[in-house]
């Protein structure tokens, strides 16, 4: 494939976000097999839709502007470039997630309507302050505490809620120990997204890396992948959930990701972190995937 070639299509799979949609699919997946669950499809075409249409959403603002802007970023520049087709692609990836909405179970929907709502807060003003409306990702520190419950939310509880028949009790200790242990290995890939905004809104948001510092902040992540490895093995050593080719699995992939985690720096570019660190949850769920066939 020839190069330019290459990177329109990888462009396309980035920047349309349909790769950051996979990793909602992968997160729900890593928990059907980690817990058990039964799940339906209605409930992976809402995460794949609900994903896609918040994504671009917050896209389509700057895609369309009132005035002629110089995009600041190569992300910028696509969402200009491409803003029909991401207006159209949010728009029936609404109607998706609307439909699939309706088929999920009432508990799950009350569920999937908490980080439906932050993430529209995250991205749109509706915060009254003295001065203007407020999105909650200006509110200093909030930013990766906000991203973390609404992936954990997604990729744990909404999962636990739609599983049939064992949805029913979803409210248990495994439950809780695995959405602790989950919240904990998102915080610790967001950070890397925080060193990577480190010098354009760090110091305007009061980031982790910008209040401690990057190497502490890297330091903080590793530490939060350690707690999402020990609650691994909590829950194979106390309840017997998973295999030992799981969690051998879940701890090599940890290895790789400690190891994208030290070189993230401000200077990586944006297929680092945006193919990459995202890529990782698809390959989490690759391993815990692969290790559970064998485990058979």
């Amino acid at each position: 494939m020839p190069k330019n070639l290459f990177k329109t299509v990888l462009d396309f799979y980035l920047y349309s976000n349909l790769h950051v949609a996979l990793c909602g699919i992968a997160l729900a997946s890593i928990s059907q097999i980690v817990l058990g669950l039964h799940l339906r499809v209605e409930l992976f075409i809402f995460i794949f839709c609900g994903t896609f249409f918040l994504y671009n959403l917050q896209r389509l603002p700057s895609a369309f502007p009132r005035q002629k802007i110089a995009p600041k970023f190569s992300r910028h520049k696509w969402n200009l470039d491409h803003r029909y087709f991401l207006a159209i692609a949010t728009g029936i990836a609404a109607l998706g997630a609307g439909w699939s909405f309706f088929q999920l179970y009432h508990r799950s929907q009350l569920i999937a309507l908490l980080p439906a709502v932050l993430s529209f807060a995250y991205a749109f003003p509706v915060i009254p302050t003295k001065t203007k409306w407020k999105r909650l990702r200006e509110i200093p520190s909030a930013k990766i505490f906000i991203i973390t419950l609404v992936w954990g939310m997604i990729g744990v509880l909404l999962p636990a809620t739609a599983s049939d028949p064992t949805g029913i009790h979803w409210a248990t200790i495994p439950v809780f120990v695995w959405f602790v242990s989950f919240c904990a290995m998102i915080f610790s890939l967001t950070i890397t997204f925080d060193i990577r905004d480190y010098f354009y809104d760090g110091k305007k948001l009061k980031t982790i890396p910008a209040l401690v510092g990057i190497k502490k902040a890297i330091g903080i992540s590793l530490f939060a992948l350690l707690v999402f490895m020990s609650g691994v093995f909590f829950l194979f050593h106390n309840f017997s959930l998973g295999t030992i080719f799981q969690m051998v699995a879940i701890f090599f992939w940890c290895m790789i990701a400690g190891t994208f985690i030290v070189k993230s720096n401000p200077s990586r570019n944006e297929y680092y972190f945006s193919f990459f660190m995202d890529g990782l949850l698809i390959l989490l769920w690759g391993f815990v995937f692969v290790a559970s066939e064998i485990g058979v």
